[in-house]
Formats: structure tokens, C-alpha cells, sequence
């Protein structure tokens, strides 16, 4: 029986800081239940984001690095950064044509042990295309929140449906796995970007809804999120104007053809 694959995109740039715990929650998800993948696209970094991988996991640039026979690790580097939702769309045109399952995982944030097949075990009891989970988090100040959800956020819907989706952004791109064949299918997050600036996860997954994919949510905390420190904290000033044009777009239909196309 041929074993699924599961594919992390992993974005990054100038995170060095984070490489270690990235790392740690990468290697605690290889399973011999599936085969692994993990896509690294670092941005033109100019830390030591590319020596800190390195130095922890051996792992060399633009060539494939293995953790076991079955899981690896490839890291592709840009020789210019071309900003989160380019970086992201070039991430996804390198997965494995045999990938089934997909994440996207910010190199600031990090998953449990036990996410990967806690979410594709609940995916396949339930019959879904996509399932997000609890998260703890990170503050600023470094205090950790168990339960973010719970405790810093808002009661979060059982069952995700595109109208309270739209209504409300309550999925961290962090803890979301996907089938990849409709990850390929969506417009990609460089595309997003023409009309809703940095923000391309918020209406990925509302189109993924209105196309009649079924989201499902798993009430365990499986990833890690840090409040604050994402790549696209620095254009926090864009986010509300953004988040209002996203709205307008999923009450139209959230439609493709003619909507991103240069003003």
C-alpha cells in the first residue's frame, strides 16, 4: 500500500531566532503511518536564517536534505525577496505531484508533536477536505496560553461554514491542513495579494469554502502560534482595509474571473 504524502510550505525570512523550535516540531511529525515532505522557500534573508538550519538539522540549501527515507526537507532560496504571498505561491508549484495532504507553516510558528496525524486521522473519520485546530500561543511578552482560543480570542465554531467564515476570521493558517489538489486548484496567494495587499489565507480558505469544501475543527491545541512576530506584522496598518475588501469579495461570491485583474 502506497503511503500518502504530506507536504509543509515553510516561508521565511530573517528568523533565526525561530529555526530551532521550527526545526524540533518538524522532525516530532515523521510517522511511518505517511511519507513527508517539507518545502522551505527562504526569502532573501539577510540574517543567519540560512547557517541557524544549518547548524541545527545539517540542512544544506537547494538540495534535498533527509530525515529518514520517507521525510525531507528541501531548502530553495531567492537570490531577491519577493514578499510573503510570491514567496508562498513559488512554495506551492513545488510540491510533489503526489502530495494529498498540505500545510503552510511560518517559520516563527511550530507544531506538537502529533499534529500531522492527529489532523490526517481526523480528516479521514470525518470525511473531510480540510480541518484546523486549537492553537496555544505566544505573547509578546512571552507569556504561553495553552488554549488561545479559549482564552485570548473567542468561542471557536465547531463546524466552519463559508457564512461564519465570512463573518469572522477564525482560522490560524498555522494549525490548517488541506487536500493538496485544492490548494493547487485555488488562485494562489500571490494572486490574492493584487486586492487584499499581505493577506492571502483568509480568502484562500473562504474560497475553498464557497467551492464546497468541508472544514471541519479539531479541540486540541496541535500548533504553536507567536502573537506579533509573523512576516506580515509589519504591514498591520494595511490589515483592516484589507480584512473589509475580502468581506465585500466573499458576499459577491468570491469571484476569480475579471476580479484580480490589474486596475
Amino acid at each position: 500500500m502506497v503511503k500518502p504524502l504530506i507536504t509543509i510550505l515553510t516561508i521565511c525570512f530573517n528568523q533565526s531566532q525561530y529555526v530551532e523550535t521550527w526545526y524540533n516540531g518538524i522532525v516530532s511529525q515523521v510517522n511511518d503511518a505517511y511519507d513527508l515532505e517539507v518545502i522551505v522557500c527562504d526569502d532573501a534573508s539577510s540574517d543567519n536564517t540560512l547557517d541557524r538550519l544549518f547548524e541545527v538539522g545539517q540542512l544544506q540549501r537547494d538540495r534535498l536534505n533527509y530525515l529518514d527515507p520517507g521525510s525531507t526537507i528541501h531548502i530553495h532560496t531567492n537570490t531577491v525577496n519577493l514578499g510573503g504571498p510570491a514567496n508562498l505561491t513559488k512554495a506551492i508549484g513545488l510540491m510533489s505531484p503526489r502530495s494529498e495532504y498540505c500545510l503552510m507553516l511560518e517559520m516563527d510558528d511550530y507544531y506538537k508533536p502529533g499534529k500531522l496525524i492527529k489532523s490526517l486521522n481526523f480528516m479521514l473519520e470525518n470525511d473531510l477536505d480540510g480541518v484546523h485546530t486549537e492553537i496555544s500561543a505566544i505573547l509578546p511578552d512571552g507569556t504561553w496560553i495553552e488554549r488561545g482560543w479559549q482564552n485570548i480570542c473567542r468561542p471557536q465554531p465547531e463546524v466552519i461554514d463559508f457564512d461564519t467564515l465570512a463573518a469572522n476570521n477564525c482560522v490560524y493558517t498555522c494549525t490548517f491542513m488541506a487536500k493538496s489538489e485544492l490548494i493547487r486548484k485555488a488562485p494562489t496567494p500571490a494572486t490574492f495579494a493584487t486586492k487584499f495587499y499581505h493577506l492571502g489565507d483568509y480568502p484562500l480558505l473562504l474560497y475553498l469554502l464557497h467551492s464546497g469544501a468541508k472544514l471541519g475543527y479539531l479541540n486540541e491545541p496541535l500548533s504553536v502560534y507567536r502573537e506579533g512576530v509573523g512576516i506580515n506584522n509589519s504591514k498591520r496598518a494595511l490589515t483592516v482595509e484589507a480584512d473589509a475588501r475580502i468581506k465585500d469579495w466573499a458576499w459577491k461570491g468570491c469571484p476569480v474571473e475579471g476580479y484580480f485583474e490589474p486596475n
